[in-house]
């Protein structure tokens, strides 16, 4: 009987433990208790809240000051023999000055690893000037009002060749840019900056210049908060992998590409937000993935695509989808090339469903809208000249849209949020006029040079009128 009171007594007392516990947890915030976060957990599922720094914790930092072929160490975790600066523990380290040489990070497997650059000049003439060897992963912050730069040779050496680095920063783990001061790299051998895993850049001015790509990841490339200026003698970024699945992502900030062959090549694209202006000889998106994902995704953002006289060029080139759905993208190519270009060999289409559009191209293999979008879009034979201006004006004379066409173009495809089910417009080049009726959801008319009809499977019906 003695044994079964005590029982109960601990049933009693246990139950009253879970009832508080219940009562703090639901109620914590209330009584001034504040719940526990991982600091390094994700904050929007791609960026973690250490990538989205803008300055670095740096109480216990270690500082390093370079001197050309020196440096002076204040703190533990690295070390500096034969022009070498190496990085070997995990932890927070300051650095300002000149190195003719190069740094190397090289720690354990699960360290983190954190750069503050504060007014840093690294110049390696055959190797990369950093060169993350091994960490879990590394933070590069940029100091506010600081310059910083990373610079590498033209010729790497045989050892460097014999590793397969390719960049002016050469990092085979996850590498993060953040801060809001300023970087400069220039990859004189191949890359600017090479990730084997995958690279964000969060913030900061980043300007970079490379002999092939300006960024070359594995994984992934994500921008946010943050500068860029790319521009290189092949791909401006570039995301690939064996398993068909790098991305790039673009949520906010700048991204400028200019004097590049492609502007953006990666298995699949999405722009959820930002500015993103591209210059390019050949396609501006080149999304490659044929087996999973969405191709090119634009939800949100400026999109600017120029095509600079290469032939046969796409502007959004997708190997499956490209849905647009919502933003303001302008694309023009020259019209033996293809403003919109969807996978329809592989299933994909083009699906509007929001957003300003105005694609420039020509009509041989013009993919148009498929039957699915859902908002009003036309995909119109014209023809137009280098510099010439499209415009738009409702049957009322009212104009809503004036654009320069940098490009010849044969086909113009305009999708806007102020077209009406129903409603008359007119489109208007030089002496042409050309009356567009929205009788249908997606019209096509006079894309007579395209042997698909204006769009082919899944695109749009014969030419000369809408689906039929």
């Amino acid at each position: 009987m003695a044994a079964s009171k005590k029982i109960d007594a601990i049933c009693i007392v246990i139950t009253v433990l879970a009832l508080i516990l219940t009562i703090l947890f639901m109620n914590g915030k209330a009584l001034g208790l504040q719940p526990y976060s991982d600091p390094d957990g994700s904050s929007d599922g791609r960026f973690s809240s250490s990538d989205l720094k803008k300055k670095a914790d740096t109480q216990g930092a270690s500082t390093i000051t370079l001197r050309g072929d020196s440096a002076d160490i204040t703190g533990n975790g690295a070390y500096f023999a034969n022009g070498v600066l190496t990085i070997a523990y995990k932890g927070t380290y300051v650095l300002n000055g000149t190195l003719n040489g190069q740094i190397v990070v090289d720690a354990d497997g699960d360290d983190k690893i954190w750069l503050v650059l504060d007014g840093l000049s690294v110049k390696c003439e055959d190797n990369a000037a950093l060169y993350v060897k091994n960490a879990d992963k590394v933070f590069v912050n940029l100091v506010e009002g600081s310059s910083n730069s990373f610079e590498c040779g033209n010729a790497f050496s045989s050892s460097a060749l014999k590793d397969n680095i390719k960049g002016a920063i050469f990092s085979r783990d996850d590498l993060t840019l953040n801060g809001t001061g300023e970087l400069t790299v220039t990859g004189g051998y191949a890359h600017g900056i090479v990730c084997k895993d995958s690279l964000k850049i969060a913030g900061g001015t980043i300007n970079v210049t490379a002999r092939s790509d300006a960024l070359h990841a594995n994984d992934a490339v994500y921008i946010k908060d943050a500068g860029l200026t790319v521009k290189a003698g092949d791909d401006g970024i570039t995301v690939s992998n064996d398993e068909g699945t790098g991305e790039f992502y673009m949520a906010s900030g700048t991204v400028d590409v200019s004097e590049v062959y492609e502007g953006i090549e990666a298995e699949n694209i999405l722009v959820e937000g930002g500015e993103l202006n591209i210059s390019c000889k050949d396609d501006g998106f080149n999304a490659t993935s044929t087996a999973s994902g969405s191709g090119i995704t634009v939800n949100d953002g400026t999109i600017s695509i120029i095509n600079t006289g290469g032939r046969d060029a796409d502007g959004m080139d997708s190997n499956r989808d490209i849905c647009i759905n919502g933003g303001t993208i302008f694309v023009s190519v020259p019209s033996d090339g293809n403003a919109l270009d969807c996978g329809s060999e592989n299933g994909g289409k083009t699906v509007i469903t929001g957003g300003s559009l105005i694609a420039c191209g020509g009509t041989m293999m013009a993919e148009s809208p498929d039957e699915s979008t859902t908002q009003p879009t036309f995909m119109q034979g014209i023809q137009g000249n280098e510099g010439d201006v499209i415009r738009l004006e409702t049957s009322d004379g009212e104009e809503i849209l004036n654009k320069t066409v940098p490009n010849s173009f044969s086909a113009v495809t305009v999708s806007l949020p102020e077209f009406k089910q129903g409603l008359t417009y007119k489109l208007i080049c030089g002496d042409q006029t050309k009356e567009i009726t929205f009788t249908e959801t997606v019209m096509i008319t006079d894309i007579s040079d395209n042997p698909m009809g204006g769009g082919g499977p899944g695109g749009g019906g014969p030419a000369g009128g809408g689906h039929p």
